[in-house]
């Protein structure tokens, strides 16, 4: 039997110890925490009662029932077959399966430690925000655009007046026509958008405005939503721009036997290249976890990704525009609103009208669009346009497709 070692007791860890038990190998989980929090995806949801002291409901629940597991011990250094703890101990395995996940960025800005201020960067922030909006008569929320509007969502859902200033979008900004359905959706809440980067924090005895642009906006609480990126676990191998592990489509990392999941790991071939894998920690732990006892599991190169908001479902396959031209591909994009609540975007090469990113904003109860199809590396515009033999009704897509026909140059 393969003996496994996994470091990290999240979704993603949790996730590849089952699927070690599937395929027969022996894993032993190493996590850093005394106690296991909560999935970060289901943070928001403490704020839905109004104590604040709600339970966290969202994401998938995984189990390993005969698991060993080391807990309060965090491992400072990984090579082939073995780890090393902080606290001198050495653990060995035939291999390893690297889930750290993420760490959050801490937000640069003067005043932050004002009473009223909140760093949303642990279950214990958001219950304690939950608790706070009580009696704040209104919210600035700052910072990472889409857990942002989960935030938004769920204080507006209570009847506090919020406002969200966003200054990053994880995984990536949404597009002109998307960005449009969205805002309308989160005015209809009382919600304002507005983009925008907190300077300095102010106020006497506690948080009551911000500097944000030369402007001053009063506020009654405040709530940072920091970005997260990868926890750099310190390996003899390659690293992503990030400082996430760097992995091909098998989970691999360049140190034999060795490979890593969610949040700390990079896909390398990626379009666009290096993105991190927090969004799919389950499915990745999940297939590094087959891989590390004997598997051969292949993960997609294009990444996916959907957030329910507002009773939107927003669903992105597929880099962004903004990413790819920063990045000097030779791309076009092509986007717009067709309803009320609906909005579609491609993004394709120029010359070879090759479609490499789609997303869609739709009401969260309809039928899925098919964005897999869509953004697979091989759809075309014309393809698109035409049908896409294998997927669900996707005429939002299609109507976009036929959209950028129109005056893509190479048709």
């Amino acid at each position: 039997m393969s003996r496994v070692l996994i470091v990290g007791g999240g979704t993603a860890g949790t996730a590849a110890a089952e699927e070690c038990a599937m395929q027969g190998a022996d894993a032993m989980i190493i996590d850093r925490l005394e106690e296991p929090e909560p999935p970060w995806a289901s943070w928001p949801d403490f704020l839905s009662s109004p104590e604040g002291q709600g339970r966290a409901v969202s994401g998938p629940v995984t189990r390993v029932d005969a698991c060993a597991s080391v807990r309060g011990t965090e491992i400072i250094a990984v090579r082939k077959g073995e780890a090393v703890a902080s606290n001198g101990s050495l653990f060995r395995a035939d291999s390893l399966v690297l889930a750290a996940g993420s760490r959050f960025e801490p937000p640069v800005a003067q005043g932050l430690r004002k009473p009223g201020s909140f760093v949303l960067d642990s279950a214990a922030r958001y219950k304690e925000l939950g608790s706070a909006s009580a009696s704040a008569d209104r919210i600035l929320i700052c910072g990472e655009g889409a857990r942002g509007l989960q935030v938004a969502e769920r204080l507006s859902v209570r009847g506090t007046k919020v406002s969200l200033m966003v200054s990053c979008w994880q995984p990536a900004k949404p597009s002109p026509p998307v960005l449009e359905v969205i805002s309308d959706a989160a005015r209809a809440r009382g919600i304002s958008l507005v983009t925008g980067r907190v300077h300095r924090v102010v106020g006497l005895a506690r948080a009551e405005a911000v500097i944000a642009g030369g402007e001053v906006v009063p506020c009654g609480a405040l709530a940072f939503v920091p970005r997260r990126i990868p926890v750099t676990v310190p390996l003899a191998g390659l690293l992503g721009r990030s400082g996430g592990v760097m992995v091909d489509r098998c989970l691999r990392a360049s140190v034999p036997g060795v490979f890593a999941a969610g949040g700390c790991a990079e896909l390398d071939g990626s379009l666009p290249p290096g993105v991190a894998l927090d969004g799919e920690a389950r499915l990745t732990g999940r297939a590094a976890g087959a891989n590390s006892a004997g598997a051969n599991v292949r993960i997609s190169a294009v990444r996916s990704w959907c957030l329910t908001v507002f009773g939107l479902r927003w669903s992105r396959a597929g880099p962004d525009a903004t990413t790819c031209g920063s990045l000097g591909m030779d791309l076009r994009a092509i986007g717009r609103r067709w309803h009320e609540d609906s909005a579609c975007g491609l993004v394709y090469e120029r010359n070879t009208g090759r479609v490499i990113g789609a997303e869609v904003v739709e009401p969260a109860g309809s039928p899925s669009a098919g964005l897999g199809c869509s953004a697979s590396g091989s759809a075309t515009l014309k393809s698109l346009a035409y049908g896409c033999t294998g997927s669900s009704d996707i005429s939002a897509i299609s109507d976009t497709a036929r959209l950028g026909l129109t005056s893509w140059s190479g048709c």
